[in-house]
């Protein structure tokens, strides 16, 4: 490998000196100061308008519109729900742990005990938080979920 020239090492120096980046994100130019007030401002009034109502004009004509129409691929969904169950990951995690412990990599099959108990611990907290639930607005009420 070739060696850098003194003077290119002197350009990438300057170019990346602290003095040199910190004078880069001091100044930018004016059209990104632009942009960044009005997505600034863009977002302080979605919070307000938020604030003022629990939801937005057309929200519940979309929803009902989406519920109405059929994606299709329902047997694709059907897999990737049941493959997100808990039980397939306990399953699979316990299944990960033995393998791990026979073949004697104890350190890293408690690494995978530990996601077991991220689990209990996930379900635990759903248990004692009570987050909030969709309005009722946004329910379809013309049928039922099994969940």
């Amino acid at each position: 490998m070739g060696r850098m020239s003194t003077e290119r090492t002197a350009q990438l120096r300057r170019a990346l000196s602290p003095t040199t980046l910190r004078r880069a994100w001091e100044f930018p130019p004016a059209f990104l100061r632009i942009v960044w007030l009005l997505l600034l401002a863009g977002g302080l009034a979605l919070a307000i308008w938020a604030a003022i109502d629990d939801h937005f004009p057309g929200d519940i004509a979309v929803g009902r519109w989406l519920q109405d129409h059929d994606p299709g691929g329902q047997p694709l969904i059907d897999f990737f729900r049941n493959v997100g169950s808990s039980q397939a990951a306990v399953v699979t995690i316990a299944v990960i742990f033995a393998f791990l412990s026979l073949t004697r990599r104890r350190r890293m099959a408690f690494v995978v005990l530990g996601l077991v108990l991220a689990l209990v611990l996930q379900t635990v907290l759903k248990v004692v938080v009570d987050r909030p639930r969709t309005s009722v607005l946004f329910l379809d009420q013309r049928t039922s979920f099994d969940s």
